[in-house]
């Protein structure tokens, strides 16, 4: 009897324990090689050398690793010489590849160019606060600091 009790308090705990797993967002560990975001962060300014061009939707940082950047109006973003974006209409493209090594830096994928994002990290309340720093995110394209709210 004293063996079946235990047995079965042991099986409620690991039910209960993949129940809050589930319903949990992942933890990150900032000085870890890998952190899974959720969240999204407020609107992105990108200053090109010959087009100014803004992004007023948000970044969406999914908790699969992926990023999904989405946009309400119609502009076209020149990333270098060579390569230009254009949103001519409102819609998302997807960003894959997010991760903050131990020298803060998030790597984003892009236009099939993995680009490193510099930051600072910090903490406000629950959630995670990484302003990023950049001056040359592509060739000629400058962003303005953000603060990018990583969990809400």
């Amino acid at each position: 009897m004293k063996k079946t009790l235990s047995l079965l308090l042991f099986s409620l705990s690991i039910l209960a324990s993949c129940k809050k797993n589930k319903n949990q967002a992942p933890e990150y560990n900032i000085n870890g090689s890998w952190v899974y975001f959720s969240g999204r962060t407020n609107t992105f300014t990108f200053l090109a050398s010959d087009y100014p061009c803004v992004l007023n939707d948000h970044l969406i940082i999914e908790q699969n690793g992926k990023a999904m950047l989405t946009w309400n109006d119609a502009e076209t973003c020149w990333i270098n010489d060579a390569h230009n974006v254009s949103f001519n209409q409102p819609g998302t493209d997807t960003i894959n590849v997010t991760y903050v090594r131990n020298d803060n830096v998030i790597y984003i994928k892009y236009a099939d160019v993995i680009k490193p994002v510099h930051g600072e990290f910090s903490t406000n309340g629950n959630k995670l606060k990484l302003t990023l720093t950049d001056t040359a995110y592509y060739n000629n394209q400058t962003i303005i600091n953000e603060d990018v709210f990583i969990k809400e």
